[in-house]
């Protein structure tokens, strides 16, 4: 992967492929830094290797604070072992479920084996099949980024709140 330091979201249309998981925890991690408003993540297992560190975290949490429109969606295939691991993420949305929330998808769509991450609808990363560590990113494709963010919807919308990350009062 070229070096995406200077790389700017909604400015820099550049199809940047990604191998390894170095690869795409800095260009989700840049991304994020330099989103505005949303944030749309479709994945099977919260992907804790990209979205459970301390860095996407902060950014995460710096996105929802600094807008009052800011949302992070987040559709997860199967939550189970990001239940049972502690994953920061689902702490997250637990503390913050006005701004942060996960639904998993119907069975309709658990078929689908491809993950993708998509900025304020300009930037994306997307990887098919989902378990490995190549894909593609762009910093500025509004077109492919809006088509990933009319199928998040699609899902979105028939999808439920996972009952497992549901909160407990006592």
């Amino acid at each position: 992967m070229q070096d995406i330091q200077n790389h700017t979201l909604g400015e820099t249309n550049e199809l940047l492929s990604l191998e390894g998981v170095a690869d795409h925890r800095a260009v989700i991690l840049a991304m994020t830094r330099q989103a505005a408003r949303t944030l749309h993540i479709f994945t099977r297992d919260l992907d804790p290797l990209l979205f459970d560190t301390a860095e996407f975290e902060a950014a995460a949490l710096q996105l929802v604070r600094n807008s009052q429109y800011a949302r992070i969606h987040i559709l997860v295939q199967d939550s189970s072992g990001a239940m049972r691991s502690g994953h920061r993420l689902i702490a997250l949305a637990q503390r913050l479920s006005s701004k942060i929330e996960i639904r998993k998808p119907v069975d309709e769509y658990a078929i689908i084996n491809r993950a993708f991450f998509v900025v304020d609808e300009t930037g994306y990363v997307s990887r098919q099949p989902a378990e490995r560590y190549e894909g593609v990113a762009n910093f500025n494709d509004r077109l492919a980024a809006r088509d990933l963010v009319a199928f998040f919807n699609e899902v979105w919308e028939r999808s439920q709140q996972d009952s497992q990350l549901r909160r407990l009062h006592l």
